[in-house]
């Protein structure tokens, strides 16, 4: 096979690479605009919490006189039908304790006074950040949205991948490839500050779309990962000690 020819067939390659990166962005821009935004508003979920249910998530006192045991069994007092699953000590973030109860009407989620003990209620199920969570995890679609959600981090992995390859300038380039010329043609420094930007990028859009695979494919990804890392059990340790060697 000639250089030409391979040439060509190198150049075609790229060239379809590029239609499927560009279409692949096009497609994905509102996408991830919206669970970007989403993901952001939710780091601060503690203070938006507190802005909508100040009673909820103010104590009494700022000192913790109450162990987790008396808090759970305070809990299975208020909810003697449920079964509390986990409690959250206070943090500086939120200050009262934190604890998850399940029964036969689903989950709740109860915040108590780090100070008393007394059980302050529970977040609601319809608020604003519970809506940002389902925005964000299944964009207000249930198990339809995770899947959606699911197809797009694979897009993602694409998006990313196909970006590297189309950028990759070469073993003695890449380096300057990952800096923007700020002089000469606009459309040209457009172009770098957009392949730059990309390939920085490019290792963090491969965690958050892997990540969010893990989530969203939980059964499929342990197999993917065990196919490729299984697990080797070991002997177990002798608990016969050994003697010292003289």
């Amino acid at each position: 096979m000639t250089g030409n020819h391979l040439n060509w067939r190198t150049s075609l390659i790229r060239r379809a690479l590029f239609q499927l990166h560009l279409w692949l962005g096009v497609a994905l821009g509102l996408y991830l605009c919206v669970v970007s935004l989403t993901g952001a508003a939710l780091l601060f979920r503690i203070d938006l919490q507190r802005l909508d249910h100040p009673n909820l998530l103010t104590p009494s006192s700022p000192e913790i006189r109450v162990d987790i045991a008396t808090i759970r069994g305070m809990i299975a007092v208020a909810y003697p039908r449920g079964e509390v699953i986990g409690v959250d000590a206070p943090t500086t973030a939120r200050p009262v304790y934190l604890a998850y109860v399940t029964d036969h009407e689903g989950f709740h989620t109860v915040l108590a006074d780090p100070a008393t003990g007394e059980v302050l209620g529970e977040l609601p199920d319809h608020s604003v950040v519970a809506t940002l969570q389902s925005l964000h995890f299944n964009l207000l679609s249930g198990t339809t949205g995770e899947r959606v959600n699911g197809a797009g981090a694979l897009c993602l992995v694409l998006l990313a991948i196909t970006g590297t390859i189309i950028w990759w300038p070469g073993r003695k380039r890449w380096r300057r490839a990952l800096a923007v010329r700020w002089s000469g043609n606009p459309e040209r420094r457009l172009w770098e500050l957009h392949s730059a930007t990309g390939m920085w990028a490019a290792t963090l859009m491969l965690l958050w779309a892997v990540t969010a695979l893990s989530f969203t494919f939980p059964q499929q990804f342990r197999a993917v990962v065990n196919a490729i890392s299984p697990l080797s059990l070991g002997a177990s340790p002798s608990r016969t000690p050994k003697a010292p060697t003289p």
